[in-house]
């Protein structure tokens, strides 16, 4: 977001005399000797406006801002009509971080100066900051009504646009920001990293190109650029990109947590894990979940019969992955807890060497030492031939297990069981759009479903599962009976194959053992590597891969012919 904290001293000049003295020593950087004489001023007249105005913008300059908020705020209290006390205040108050305040104080300056673009610009800024973007939006879009060559309020219109998930929309306000000022850097990048978004690489890699050749100290420019490249298949180039920014810009977070995730798919793991712990200081998704725990983080060390706490993060996927390194930890001379998402406390309750498991927002029990599952890799300084895929991990419960024998009852056909979609979380427009990367319509899995001789069951969830109604025939729902991963582990113990999408299902069908065949994007997620149709992590797992951005043809088509080649109609179900 292009920022603007700047105060207004632009009605200095037409001051009245008795402020001469105190604006000559603003204007000489001699902040305290400013102050003294507005005191003097207050002094002979303590309800003088102008002069509370003028000791906030001395505080300012001598960086004392919540004084400057407190001498802006009585100045405005003075004279309510007066809109640059207001915005003088609206920016104190957004250097403090108190957005909310700052945006009452943009509002109350608008009240008098409703044309004021510039106010209304610091108003979307203070409303994005404190997470309003509906808001941001509405005051970005007067700006550009107001002053309609105002480039830097287009360009935070096209941000806040895709944050919202309105994306042709930001296009158009980012390609509108480009036209009034076509070096306007700020407004490529931030185009070619909307085009990268949208499943567009190509495009975002020929436009970034072009910025970095006029730009190339941009490193800003240089991670989204990674990015492109990553995605439009050129992994190795991604991580010289990623290589580039991070030496122009050391402490880059993002920056190098997309560098770990590109060393990681490339099989570099020593110093993809180490990368990986910048997780905590870049993406807005994986910040949320770092914990503040007093206890000392475990690096692997040996323990000599301390509890640890393994507190899950992110996904119910990596979760699933990642708790497989409880035993390793208990084998080491720890006493395990693991804090989990509740819909896997009951399987992982059943998992050899942990102790107790605690869903998420239960209380915790003491603990001598903590990690996060995803530094597990790290702290056993995981590589290639080292990876723990001894499977199976996980055990569904056996009554359940029982009960969906007796529910499968005298099938005979081959059992398979279909994800066709992830979670959409549409509040989050960036996890929304990798969603759409890895997910699609159950129409196009025809291929598979016009085999004959098997029987397929949905083991979807979410909205997606309304697109089963034209398939009831075919496909039988029992998705919504799960209520969590437990039943979910039963289920697809009696099933000869599950074909899912890449989400949690194929972390716990791998984690058990059972046969799966994993649709993949081009884009593949690091865990999976970029060729290939095996799994290191998980032994029984098929990767069918796209072979072209966004076109799922390819693998459908490979997996419909492998599904008729080798698993055929009259093969006996697996034993329970």
């Amino acid at each position: 977001m292009s920022r603007s904290g700047n105060l207004d001293r632009s009605t200095l000049a037409g001051l009245p005399p008795r402020y001469a003295a105190v604006v000559t020593l603003l204007q000489e950087g001699k902040a305290r000797d400013a102050a003294e004489h507005c005191k003097a001023i207050l002094q002979r007249d303590p309800c003088d406006a102008e002069a509370y105005h003028l000791l906030g913008l001395a505080a300012a300059s001598a960086s004392s801002m919540e004084d400057a908020c407190e001498n802006f705020r009585q100045a405005a209290v003075l004279a309510p009509r007066n809109p640059t006390y207001f915005f003088n205040l609206g920016n104190a108050y957004t250097r403090l971080g108190r957005h909310a305040e700052g945006a009452a104080a943009f509002r109350n300056a608008l009240e008098s100066a409703p044309e004021e673009a510039s106010c209304w610009f610091n108003l979307g800024n203070a409303e994005h900051a404190r997470g309003d973007n509906a808001a941001a939006d509405a005051a970005f879009q007067r700006a550009v009504e107001i002053k309609p060559d105002y480039v830097r309020a287009w360009l935070n219109l096209g941000n806040v646009r895709r944050e919202l998930g309105r994306y042709a929309e930001a296009q158009a306000a980012l390609e509108q920001a480009i036209r009034l000022e076509p070096e306007s850097s700020g407004a490529v990048n931030n185009l070619g990293n909307l085009l990268r978004e949208i499943g567009r690489p190509e495009e975002a890699r020929k436009v970034l190109e072009d910025l970095l050749r006029r730009s190339a100290r941009h490193f800003r420019a240089w991670n989204n650029y990674g990015s492109a490249l990553r995605e439009s298949g050129h992994l190795e180039e991604s991580i010289k990109a990623y290589r580039q920014a991070i030496a122009l810009q050391p402490d880059h977070a993002q920056a190098h947590l997309n560098l770990s995730m590109a060393l990681l798919a490339a099989g570099q793991f020593d110093e993809g894990w180490k990368e990986y712990e910048w997780r905590w200081k870049a993406a807005r998704e994986t910040k949320g979940y770092q914990r503040d725990f007093k206890e000392p983080l475990w690096q692997g060390q040996p323990l000599h019969g301390e509890t640890i706490l393994l507190h899950a993060e992110q996904g119910l996927g990596d979760a699933l992955q990642f708790v497989r390194y409880a035993p390793l930890v208990a084998a080491r001379g720890g006493r395990v807890i693991v804090e989990c998402q509740g819909e896997l406390k009951g399987i992982f309750g059943r998992m050899p060497g942990i102790a107790v498991v605690v869903a998420r927002g239960e209380p915790l029990p003491p603990f001598d030492l903590q990690c996060p599952m995803m530094s597990l890799p790290l702290a056993f300084r995981t590589d290639a031939q080292s990876i723990p895929a001894e499977i199976p991990y996980l055990a569904p419960d056996p009554a359940k297990v029982a009960a969906w024998r007796e529910y499968f009852g005298r099938e005979t056909r081959p059992k398979v069981g279909l994800v066709w979609a992830g979670n959409p979380r549409r509040h989050d427009p960036v996890s929304n759009m990798i969603d759409r990367r890895r997910s699609f319509n159950l129409e196009q899995m025809r291929p598979l479903l016009e085999q004959p001789g098997f029987a397929f069951y949905s083991l979807q969830k979410g909205e997606a599962q309304t697109e089963l109604a034209r398939w009831l025939g075919r496909i039988e729902d029992i998705g919504s009976r799960f209520a969590d991963f437990d039943d979910t582990a039963a289920a697809v113990s009696q099933l000869d194959l599950v074909i899912t999408v890449d989400t949690s299902v194929a972390h716990i069908v791998g984690a058990l053992g059972r046969p799966v065949w994993m649709l993949s994007r081009f884009d593949a997620c690091w865990r999976w590597g970029p060729m290939g149709e095996t799994s290191a992590w998980y032994p029984t797992m098929t990767v069918f891969r796209q072979e072209r951005y966004g076109d799922w043809s390819a693998p459908l088509a490979k997996a419909a012919q492998r599904l008729a080649g080798e698993w055929m109609p009259a093969k006996p179900s697996s034993p329970c």
